[in-house]
């Protein structure tokens, strides 16, 4: 007896039932659809471009220029302010300087003009010192000015300026008073206490 599996064949593709033919060609025609659109979505779409544009290029270029010019500008200008800060500080050092000779006596407190000083680091600098007298009396005061160039128009300032007030020298109050002489032959101070023996 022969198997009933043997004597059925498949019949061929066009003679199979028409629920057959669609679930087979269904794939392929969502496939054909799909590869329809890809085609025409790159047949609308612009072509892939590999480079730049000369204007593009101009234009990159122009703007790295201007910014180049002006971190050239601001390097510069920290530059200038850094040196400037620098001659200022040294001029302070110098003033107070000055001044603190002047206060100890090593300078006569005298009106002078611009008068030079050792260079320091390579720099020379000059000082004027000018002795004015103040609205109190007994009492003046000393202007130390100091600065890197000799030749100076009345629109420049110097570099650094200081002003100390002063119980007028002239006056003689810091000095130590007179040793005075009494009968017996002994010096006595001005308060009258003789010295120890």
């Amino acid at each position: 007896m022969q198997s009933t599996s043997a004597n059925f064949v498949k019949p061929p593709r066009s003679q199979a039932p028409a629920w057959e033919r669609t679930a087979i060609e269904a794939p392929s025609r969502e496939r054909m659809q799909v590869l329809s659109q890809k085609t025409n979505s790159q047949k609308n779409s612009q072509p892939i471009r590999k480079a730049l544009s000369l204007l593009e290029v101009v234009l990159a270029l122009s703007i790295l220029g201007i910014a180049t010019g002006i971190l050239s500008t601001i390097m510069q200008q920290s530059a200038d302010n850094g040196l400037r800060a620098r001659r200022m500080t040294q001029a302070e050092m110098v003033c107070e300087s000055k001044m603190a000779e002047a206060m100890a006596g090593a300078l006569p407190l005298q009106s002078t003009q611009w008068t030079p000083i050792a260079s320091i680091d390579g720099t020379s600098w000059y000082y004027s010192l000018e002795v004015i007298q103040a609205e109190q009396p007994n009492l003046i005061g000393v202007v130390i000015q100091v600065n890197d160039q000799l030749a100076m128009t009345e629109s420049q300032r110097p570099l650094s300026r200081l002003i100390q007030w002063i119980i007028d020298p002239s006056l003689g109050l810091d000095t130590k008073p007179a040793a005075e002489t009494d009968t017996t032959g002994q010096s006595t101070s001005s308060t009258g206490a003789s010295p120890p023996s």
